[in-house]
């Protein structure tokens, strides 16, 4: 017999492989912006999903041929939508020294596009039905196991790692990884709340919620950095050069000062009272 917790998390897995392919469909023809982004938000929660079945499975299933078969896929929607973020920050600039920049990027994003639909093409989703039939048949002893409480200890144990890892800040590559980890924490915690409506859970995920969008807004002029300094290094210098460096000298400043607002955030929402409450929901 099946528990709540895995009944309820089999739905929200089969919401989530809805949405995947509804936004991998649309995705075949001409992508608007958003659908990419949801495609690739569809992704990142899926994997959330495996990381969280990986730790509950006991050793019987491992996500790894999961990841390995939607990896170029999420690679290049990633290219794709690194680009068209860039081009929506930019054009708030409206500056005629992002001229140049921007008709990189365009052509960029020609290059990324044309990438993504050769990765959509030989993408096959009948590989991904196989493994999950795989994936459940390896799981199968955990539908009568399978307890909200199982949902919050994964999370308390990826959110002690996010704490672990905000100690080391600042750093640009812990800071990825801090994200990383808290859209995890936030996908289960969607589950674990939905289960165990305990005020202490709502309210953090809020809190990771708005760490994310807070830790988003960061990474995305971290993306734009990047792009900006290998079109200075790629042989198109303009005479706009000099203004160009100008702004990595203005944002990098201003990304630094964020990064360490963004630490002080994260002491202040994973502390160790935090952790106790969160606890307590066991």
């Amino acid at each position: 017999m099946q528990s709540e917790t895995y009944s309820r998390f089999i739905q929200h897995y089969s919401d989530l492989l809805d949405s995947f392919h509804f936004y991998f469909n649309r995705s075949r023809l001409n992508p608007e912006i958003e659908d990419l982004h949801n495609l690739r938000v569809s992704i990142k929660k899926l994997r959330a999903m495996w990381s969280l079945l990986q730790t509950v499975s006991n050793g019987s299933w491992k996500k790894k041929e999961h990841f390995e078969l939607i990896s170029e896929l999420f690679r290049a929607t990633g290219k794709v939508r690194e680009t068209q973020v860039n081009l929506i920050i930019t054009e708030k600039y409206n500056a005629d020294y992002l001229v140049a920049f921007n008709e990189y990027l365009a052509e960029n994003q020609v290059k990324a596009e044309e990438k993504l639909r050769a990765q959509i093409q030989v993408f096959n989703p009948e590989e991904l039905k196989e493994l999950d039939n795989k994936m459940f048949h390896a799981i199968k002893e955990q539908r009568s196991d399978m307890e909200p409480e199982q949902l919050i200890s994964f999370v308390l144990k990826e959110t002690r790692k996010v704490d672990k890892l905000s100690k080391q800040l600042p750093s640009d590559r812990k800071l990825h990884k801090i994200r990383i980890r808290l859209k995890a924490v936030a996908e289960i915690l969607t589950i674990a709340s939905e289960l165990n409506p305990h005020v202490v859970l709502i309210d953090f995920l809020d809190r990771v919620r708005w760490l994310n969008e807070f830790i988003g807004d960061w990474h995305d002029y971290q993306i734009l950095l990047s792009s900006i300094t290998d079109f200075l290094s790629s042989g198109q210098k303009e005479q706009t050069t000099g203004e160009l460096e100008d702004f990595i000298t203005r944002t990098t400043a201003w990304q630094d000062k964020k990064q360490v607002e963004i630490t002080v955030l994260l002491d202040r929402s994973i502390s160790h009272q935090q952790m106790e409450q969160i606890e307590n929901c066991l």
